[in-house]
């Protein structure tokens, strides 16, 4: 089982706060915060228009051969200008 701690003191208020309020274990508060997060980033409006935009303006601009793998430093240096 791999552990955290946590060292950032505004956020171990929120969670013994949260543990107060809720009676839950701070894994438990935790673990809902993690899940309600993960929730958000998945199905947030504003994502899924970007992804959406992105894949019809942007991704067509792709040369296949690129699709799927990061730019190496020297073809970053290429399409810059770069010497």
């Amino acid at each position: 089982m791999q552990q955290f701690s946590i060292k950032n003191e505004r956020a171990v208020a929120l969670l013994n706060t949260l543990t107060e309020r809720t009676g839950k274990g701070k894994t438990e508060v935790v673990l809902e915060a993690l899940e309600q997060y993960d929730r958000k980033l998945r199905y947030d409006p504003d994502t899924e228009r970007l992804i959406k935009w992105i894949e019809e303006n942007i991704h067509p601009t792709v040369k296949p051969e690129y699709l799927g793998k990061a730019p190496t430093k020297e073809e970053i240096e290429a399409e810059l200008g770069m010497p």
